[in-house]
């Protein structure tokens, strides 16, 4: 008689072979995911630090719309000073905390304490590293990832504060 099949122990030592296998893969893969995600976030810390630049520099054109940096010591953390971190203008997700201190004669973020998503990051003088110290539980109640702007009577479809910003100066003006 000639059999065709598998037997029961074969099956088995398939099956023992794959999940050894996916015990050895399963967590490589999530390491390298969690560090494509820790690179994104920073990418955004990145950017966010830019478009506080930025806003501080339209400040020097029109100072109700940038961030007008008028003292010798200018700080802008999460939950005290959010109307003007929401002249930062960016796309996409905010930081749920930050703390920008800036460098007042040249108009640009110096030290920056910044907490996206699960990761916290320091910035200072252009360079952004990953810390461990956990600056979401400073966020004082405030979560700034959750604003948007949204206005029903806006006329040029605004989806973000710094085109609200524009239409809102517009109007006064």
């Amino acid at each position: 008689m000639n059999k065709k099949g598998f037997t029961l122990i074969e099956l088995l030592a398939v099956i023992v072979i794959l999940a050894i296998i996916a015990l050895i893969i399963v967590p490589v893969v999530s390491k390298i995911v969690d560090n494509a995600r820790k690179e994104t976030a920073k990418r955004s810390v990145e950017n966010y630090i830019q478009a506080a630049n930025n806003a501080a520099a339209i400040s020097l054109i029109d100072k109700d719309r940038g961030i007008d940096i008028k003292e010798d010591y200018y700080i802008l953390e999460t939950g005290e000073t959010d109307a003007d971190l929401l002249k930062v203008d960016i796309k996409g997700e905010r930081p749920k905390y930050s703390y920008l201190e800036f460098d007042v004669t040249a108009r640009t973020v110096k030290t920056a304490k910044v907490c996206f998503g699960k990761y916290n990051f320091n910035y200072n003088n252009g360079k952004v590293e990953s810390t461990n110290t956990d600056y979401c539980a400073g966020a004082k109640g405030f979560d700034a990832s959750q604003i948007s702007y949204t206005n029903e009577a806006s006329t040029n479809n605004c989806d973000n504060v710094s085109c609200a910003l524009d239409e809102l100066y517009g109007k006064l003006h």
